[in-house]
């Protein structure tokens, strides 16, 4: 829930000021449409209004930090067109649809975020780790969870999937580099919508609507910019 994520970002600021290093590594899918107790469909809201708001509201104790790194997991099967009128598959909900949905919105918000933040000192990028032996998908019925069982056979271990995660998190070589979509390690190019300003603005200003982070938010960067 929303209000969880408040609460994990109380603690993370009674606990470290700063921080050096987030990375955002939530993912779930759904067969079936399901909405959260703040009415928000859950794969939307966990893969990726879920990591909006926590950045957002971690960023005054990310940006105290000499130069602090925000890394998100998303996939190669990130969507590579955005219907906002679908944005949470109100009008048609396709389990496959719902997730590379929000993994384009993942990558829509990582390079949005390294505009916004250029000149803070904090950099976003993100990656995918590809096949990966998780528990993604336990517990789920139907294609989510045979997919997630043939991962468990064929995917790699997940300490090797996490290689590139360590790397842009503490790699000198990733110093200032910020904006950018890796794939096992090395920089590549994500779907074309990704690239699109408009979109990615439009994305930003619909999660906040969802979040509500706090005008205090959009303030704090200003005040450090300029």
């Amino acid at each position: 829930s929303l209000a969880s994520i408040r609460d994990l970002a109380d603690r993370l600021h009674n606990s470290f000021d700063p921080i050096d290093v987030l990375i955002n590594n939530a993912g779930t899918a759904s067969s079936r449409r399901v909405l959260t107790v703040d009415g928000l469909e859950r794969t939307f809201a966990v893969n990726h209004l879920g990591p909006f708001l926590l950045t957002q509201l971690l960023l005054d104790i990310l940006m105290a930090a000499p130069a602090a790194r925000v890394v998100n997991t998303v996939s190669e099967t990130h969507s590579g067109r955005l219907d906002f009128g679908n944005l949470q598959g109100e009008r048609r909900y396709s389990f496959f649809s719902a997730y590379a949905r929000s993994r384009a919105a993942n990558i829509l918000f990582t390079y949005e975020l390294a505009r916004r933040l250029e000149y803070t000192g904090v950099t976003a990028n993100c990656f995918t780790p590809g096949p990966t032996a998780s528990d993604f998908g336990r517990g789920e019925g139907g294609v989510i969870g045979f997919m997630g069982g043939l991962m468990r056979l064929i995917g790699r271990p997940a300490d090797d999937s996490a290689r590139t995660a360590v790397y842009l998190a503490t790699s000198p070589e990733m110093e200032g580099v910020t904006g950018q979509y890796f794939i096992r390690g090395r920089p590549a190019l994500s779907k074309r919508i990704t690239y699109d300003r408009e979109v990615a603005a439009c994305l930003w200003a619909i999660s906040e609507q969802l979040t509500n982070p706090g005008r205090e938010v959009n303030q704090h960067i200003q005040e450090v910019v300029r």
